[in-house]
């Protein structure tokens, strides 16, 4: 099995709430950092999730480099707080 490091979920998926997504992903796999993706500002929403337990938030009006950044400083945070399942790469 390959392990996982991040996870990027959408706050607005079809299936189930992207907070209970999130929830669900850091149940399952504690150490992974999970960033959530939307297209919207929402400062409820960023709460809830940060409660879930996502390490980040992140616009889709974004583009790669602030992906890959908010990616990085979700890992940065985990490891300064010893969570991290990250290798370093």
């Amino acid at each position: 099995m390959v392990g996982v490091d991040s996870v990027m979920v959408e706050l607005s998926l079809n299936a189930m709430d992207g907070v209970e997504a999130c929830r669900l992903v850091r149940d399952r796999v504690p150490g992974v950092n999970v960033v959530m993706l939307t297209s919207f500002e929402d400062e409820q929403a960023t709460t809830a999730s940060i409660l879930a337990g996502a390490r980040g938030f992140l616009l889709k009006n974004g583009g790669p480099g602030e992906l890959l950044h908010a990616v990085r400083a979700a890992d940065f945070a985990a490891r300064r707080r010893g969570t991290s399942s990250v290798s370093d790469y």
